[in-house]
């Protein structure tokens, strides 16, 4: 079990430090795993800033901001399949990491039939069984998302412009060995209607921007950290201090088990006691 922990930034700086110590001062050290960062050509700090913020990492740094911003996400995709990682964990610059978070994810991934999850055990996403140490859902966000690398693949091929504009082989079901349909030989479907394509903001049936969403896996099970490995402290680029009910908040997550200064640092920022 190889991994790739990527996180794709874009401004906010408060944020991106926050997250940046979360990762320094959780039980495992950061530098023991593959860890990239792809930046968006960010005006509010340079490629050394974030160096300093992320010594572990990778850093890719782009001359220029793509005209979608979620192209920068495909190349951790991109990255993480040149590899030959099993898994990748997309965790978003504006993540705080429980201090036990890497013991958690290994647990995850080694649950029986793992194939796709989530770190982040989001509200705004119903579980269907509780499982003890993780539930599952039939949806979750991309916020803290694990895939298996066949499970990533076939994603891209539903999402079709995604692969070609990566450079992936069409269909990539075949470089994987899997009969055709690829999607059915991983127990996936495509959307069969418009039906399918509805879902609570931010998950993966209906992502918040509608260039990036629009595919439903009908089969594999999201398995979810239960409680959850992330807290969320911004959305949609922004955070809103004088209401953090605007974040998508996880339902569990412990901010007691939070280095005390850290801590203090988050509720200095949302102007709000975490609890």
């Amino acid at each position: 079990m190889t991994v790739l922990i990527a996180t794709p930034t874009w401004n906010r700086r408060a944020i991106v430090s926050l997250t940046a110590a979360a990762l320094q001062v959780s039980d495992r050290r950061p530098e023991d795993t593959d860890y990239l960062v792809t930046d968006d050509a960010s005006t509010e700090y340079t490629e050394e800033d974030l160096k300093a913020l992320f010594p572990w990492a990778r850093i890719i740094r782009h001359p220029q901001r793509h005209s979608n911003h979620l192209m920068n996400t495909y190349v951790c995709f991109s990255e993480f399949l040149k590899g030959t990682y099993s898994h990748l964990v997309i965790l978003d610059s504006d993540m705080i990491v429980s201090p036990d978070w890497r013991n958690r994810l290994e647990d995850l991934i080694q649950t029986p039939d793992f194939r796709i999850g989530s770190l982040y055990n989001s509200q705004s996403h119903r579980v269907t069984q509780d499982c003890g140490s993780y539930c599952v859902k039939a949806t979750a966000g991309f916020a803290g998302m694990v895939f298996t690398r066949e499970v990533l693949q076939v994603f891209l091929d539903l999402r079709g412009p995604a692969s070609s504009a990566l450079g992936l082989r069409e269909p990539a079901s075949s470089a994987l060995g899997l009969r055709e349909p690829a999607s059915s030989a991983l127990g996936l479907r495509e959307p069969a209607s418009s039906a399918d394509l509805q879902g609570p903001k931010g998950s993966i049936v209906k992502h918040d921007h509608d260039d990036f969403a629009v595919c439903r896996f009908v089969g594999p099970i999201f398995h979810v950290t239960k409680p959850s490995v992330l807290a969320h402290i911004g959305i949609n680029g922004l955070y809103n201090g004088s209401d953090y009910n605007t974040i998508d908040r996880a339902a569990d997550f412990v901010w007691s088990s939070i280095d005390p200064g850290l801590k203090k640092a988050c509720e200095d920022l949302l102007k709000v006691n975490l609890t």
